[in-house]
């Protein structure tokens, strides 16, 4: 083959590896305006949001989740960077060379002659070829590493999406029971407007007392009182439950009840099993835990041989287009023998990291199961404030119509009536507070086991 056609053949070859390699690594790039300032997320709601409604908002606009998302693709990346280790590399290289030497001939340190300037130029076009053989296992130990790191994130993202339900559940909770806190302000607020009517009209008449009427007016403006106090709370609480959602905070809906919730027979030793299985947080701990030991592993091995082989072949010659061939093949033992201690010092960084570790799995542990059984114990409480409240409720609505009977036949006083009416509200305030507990305890013990109660079924039950 002639130098001409050959040079062909080789220029082709190195164009279309230069031009494949440019095109493999290059990103379509799209002009892109300077970003605004952040705008307020608008959701349209159509009927009453439900409570899953309200999770699937949050899980989908909050901005903490979508941080936890970014981490975990920040991971992703970094074990691919340490994956990258195992697989060969392979680099192009082409680079041109122009020097100049001046100066006479010396002949027994005499110059001879005149001044004289030389040039040389060299052209060369290479390919390089690199591969890690065998370093007794520290790039294994790093790239396990980054695994578990990387699950680590995952586990801190399930983390942050329990965090942001439970938000919404308790601000959606807050939201029903200001309501219901609401609608018995307004109940209490028709009571009084129809005691101080009635009373005003039985003054005229001359059946009771100036007194009367005085007391039932005074009523009925502190009833209209705490019906503004109610309002301005389920105002303030929907601007809560829309900030946890992540969408703007004006946004206005009705609320659909909560379904009523199905027994479920609970132990404690089974929740806390449960717990353990399935809390992120201990999960999370548990997979730090193995990050950390195999970075000691890896830092232990920093002054053991690593064995990596290479391969070149290129063209070089002093004039354009370079023709000459060369190659080789080199296989290279590399011993770090002393680095200043550098490696001593990364060895006991990850020893003191392990240790640490390994004290947030327990500390872990403790915590959970403290939280499962505090939870626990709060259901419990809650379901027998219900059943005060109720009793408290049942007994204040008959004291009621008893009072206002001996009243309305002229054998009772107002302030009997009135003191009844303030002391049924109460009742029917604790009771929507005792039901709020109550589902809050529930959504609680659920977060504190890393399972919703309502998924949970039998496997909560007695392990014993």
């Amino acid at each position: 083959m002639s130098f001409s056609r050959q040079w062909r053949w080789d220029r082709t070859a190195i164009i279309a590896v230069v031009v494949a390699v440019f095109a493999f690594h290059q990103r379509p790039v799209c002009a892109q305006s300077p970003p605004g300032p952040p705008q307020a997320v608008q959701v349209s709601i159509e009927g009453p949001l439900t409570l899953d409604e309200a999770i699937g908002i949050a899980l989908a606009h909050q901005p903490v989740l979508s941080i936890a998302r970014r981490n975990v693709k920040a991971a992703a990346g970094a074990t691919r960077q340490t994956r990258s280790q195992f697989l060969p590399s392979l680099t192009f290289r082409s680079d041109y060379s122009r020097s100049m030497s001046e100066g006479a001939t010396v002949i027994d340190g005499v110059p001879v002659g005149e001044t004289s300037r030389r040039f040389a130029t060299q052209y060369r076009t290479s390919f390089r070829f690199d591969q890690l053989i065998f370093d007794f296992g520290r790039t294994a130990d790093e790239y396990r590493r980054s695994r578990l790191q990387k699950r680590v994130t995952e586990h801190q993202l399930d983390q942050t999406e329990d965090d942001v339900i439970n938000a919404v559940q308790q601000a959606f909770l807050a939201l029903l029971t200001n309501q219901e806190l609401l609608d018995v302000a307004q109940d209490q607020l028709r009571f009084q407007e129809g005691t101080a009517e009635w009373t005003r009209a039985h003054f005229e008449a001359g059946r009771i007392p100036m007194a009367d009427v005085a007391r039932a007016e005074s009523a009925r403006a502190t009833a209209q009182l705490d019906v503004t106090a109610s309002e301005n709370a389920v105002a303030l609480s929907r601007v809560a439950l829309n900030e946890v959602m992540g969408i703007d905070v004006r946004t206005q809906y009705e609320m659909a009840p909560l379904p009523e919730p199905e027994p479920t027979e609970l132990t404690l030793d089974g929740l806390i099993a449960v717990a353990m299985g399935r809390r992120p947080e201990v999960l999370g701990a548990q997979k730090q835990l193995g990050a950390a030991e195999a970075r000691l592993r890896a830092a232990r091995k920093g002054h053991v041989p690593s064995i990596t082989g290479g391969a070149s072949f290129g063209w070089r010659e002093p004039e354009f287009h370079p023709s000459l061939k060369y190659w080789s093949v080199s296989v290279g033992l590399n011993l770090n023998i002393f680095d200043g201690w550098f490696t001593e010092a990364q060895e006991q960084q990850a020893a003191a990291d392990r240790g640490a570790a390994r004290d947030a799995v327990y500390e872990t542990i403790e915590r959970v199961a403290t939280e499962t059984a505090q939870s626990f114990l709060d259901l419990g409480t809650a379901a027998q404030q219900i059943q005060a409240a109720q009793a408290a409720v049942d007994s204040g609505d008959e004291a009621l119509r008893l009072a206002n009977g001996r009243y309305r036949a002229g054998v009772g006083i107002l302030l009997e009536v009135l003191d009844a009416q303030a002391a049924l509200t109460f009742a029917r305030a604790d009771l929507a507070r005792a039901r709020f507990d109550h589902a809050s305890a529930r959504y609680g013990l659920g977060r504190a086991i890393g399972v919703p109660l309502a998924e949970l079924g039998e496997s909560a039950g007695d392990t014993g």
